[in-house]
């Protein structure tokens, strides 16, 4: 592959990336609430793949976004709100199953999204 290639890819999967990270983007979601977390999950998603590449220095700021993004979308009992587990769960691969609802099928079509730039390395948490 050429350099002048390469160079032609890596402003469209930064600019695919970007757009994972719009609420905008997840227009289809039923609520402005819904559409904050996939974008939101999109952010965890591509910050904990950059985690384990990021230089020892880097870890720890990438580390406190990660959580920041995770405490938003923790209940007040501690628990995980539902949906925010669920696309955990199919991008980790804990989970593939069959949508039922229209909320996990545009679960299933997110995850397919971001799994699609990479996997990430290590545990969700």
């Amino acid at each position: 592959m050429t350099a002048q290639k390469k160079l032609h890819q890596h402003p469209q999967k930064e600019t695919r990336m970007c757009v994972l990270t719009d609420p905008d983007h997840y227009s289809d979601s039923c609520t402005p609430e819904e559409q904050v977390m996939r974008a939101d999950f999109a952010r965890a998603y591509l910050l904990r793949r950059e985690l384990f590449s990021a230089s020892v220095e880097r870890q720890p700021q990438l580390r406190e976004q990660i959580s920041a993004l995770d405490v938003r979308w923790t209940r007040p009992d501690g628990q995980v709100f539902l949906e925010w587990q669920h696309l955990i769960d199919l991008v980790t691969g804990a989970v593939i199953e069959a949508a039922v609802l229209p909320i996990q099928a545009r679960s299933y079509r997110q995850a397919a999204e971001l799994v699609e730039l990479g996997p990430i390395e290590g545990p969700w948490r």
